[in-house]
């Protein structure tokens, strides 16, 4: 691995069944073959499929196996390094832990950031520790003690 993070290696000197944690570090240094992110993306080994999915410039087709991944770890990583439109997908996933990620996610559109925002502070199940600290933010308009209305 060592190698291939000083760049002493390249695609062609290994392979991902043979020696997946240097192809995955090549991935990772943006110098490994990206179709070889798709060995890695059905790896049953968790830790091969979280690897790549943090991989800025994915394919497209690629970056939806991670999305459907069925392990929480893998697709939040994948909200935390993916396109635009792919964040803004991830942002309504049913799992906390994605929506958090795709909320830090520097491509996730403010306008979706927004929108997560405003649902997490109707939500009735939102603690209040979680709210307090948006109370006197100006996005937030005036609040009244039936509802939150802008005004």
């Amino acid at each position: 691995m060592r190698l291939a993070y000083a760049g002493l290696l390249t695609a062609a000197d290994v392979g991902p069944v043979a020696s997946p944690h240097a192809a995955l570090a090549l991935l990772d240094e943006g110098s490994g073959d990206p179709e070889r992110a798709w060995h890695f993306a059905a790896d049953p080994d968790v830790e091969h499929r979280v690897k790549p999915a943090a991989r800025p410039g994915l394919p497209a087709a690629v970056r939806e196996m991670p999305a459907a991944d069925p392990d929480v770890r893998v697709v939040a990583e994948l909200a935390s390094w993916t396109t635009a439109d792919l964040a803004a997908r991830l942002a309504r996933h049913p799992r906390a832990e994605v929506r958090r990620a795709a909320a830090a996610d520097k491509a996730t559109p403010p306008s979706t950031v927004l929108e997560m925002t405003e649902l997490v502070l109707q939500n009735p199940a939102t603690p209040v520790e979680a709210v307090v600290r948006f109370a006197d933010h100006p996005s937030m308009g005036r609040c009244h003690v039936v509802g939150c209305v802008r005004v």
